[in-house]
């Protein structure tokens, strides 16, 4: 686990209060902090091309952040070892660098909130009608130290049962900016909006078992649905070493 983690930062009392309540509300830290591994098999889908299933089967090591994904329905791999990130027969247009940590990252985005470098203000509560119309969500902003000062990620969290219900958030990804052909001195694009659809209860705490990206626009672009998860998962470091046809990602 992670307990010897300095706690996160926040810009007064109340801010704290209600991200250990959105915590609490999806099953507390304790939990998350002793899984040894989270894995779980990941299905993104873009409505207007649904038969391309962007599929991975994924094992996080909790803490190193080193993973293995095998994407079965492109025979493709993808690993990140802590020093490289390497994939084998990689079809994908976006790029591995972004892929190794995106779906971890939005899927435990709420026990992200208690890392070292995470830094959380309050915002102004809002309203978002794709997300549930004339519900008030209140809004916390998630940013990283030592991370571009234009991404950021604000939590929306129901005022009700405390829920993570959506994030909007920019993205900074200059690999991303290359594959997307956009302008050099593009600071961000978005901002974008994940909406969580539905929890399930994973050894005691709530996971998401389907988020959709949106354009503020109200654009669905992308249906991410999550199952097989463990927590407990042995983490086969094997899988780590470089294989004979594997292109290393600096």
């Amino acid at each position: 686990g992670r307990s010897d983690q300095l706690p996160a930062k926040y810009d007064n009392s109340e801010t704290q209060k209600l991200v250990h309540e959105m915590i609490a509300a999806h099953g507390g830290m304790q939990i998350w902090n002793e899984a040894s591994t989270i894995s779980y098999s990941h299905d993104m889908v873009d409505p207007s091309r649904p038969d391309d299933h962007w599929y991975s089967e994924e094992v996080h090591l909790q803490g190193k952040r080193y993973c293995y994904q095998d994407w079965t329905i492109d025979s493709a791999t993808l690993v990140n070892n802590g020093e490289k990130i390497w994939t084998t027969d990689w079809k994908r247009g976006n790029p591995p660098s972004m892929m190794a940590g995106i779906s971890y990252f939005f899927i435990n985005i709420v026990w992200m909130t208690q890392d070292e470098i995470a830094r959380l203000q309050m915002k102004s509560d809002t309203v978002v009608s794709i997300i549930e119309p004339e519900k008030t969500l209140h809004q916390v902003r998630l940013q990283f130290v030592g991370s571009s000062p234009h991404e950021y990620f604000d939590l929306m969290i129901d005022e009700d049962t405390k829920m993570l219900r959506g994030v909007k958030y920019t993205v900074v990804h200059q690999d991303l900016f290359k594959v997307f052909g956009v302008p050099e001195d593009t600071k961000f694009l978005g901002p974008l909006l994940k909406v969580y659809k539905s929890y399930t209860d994973v050894e005691g705490i709530k996971m998401p078992t389907r988020y959709d990206t949106y354009k503020l626009s109200g654009e669905n672009y992308g249906i991410h649905t999550v199952s097989n998860y463990s927590l407990s998962r042995r983490f086969d470091y094997r899988r780590l070493a470089l294989e004979e046809n594997s292109v290393v990602f600096d």
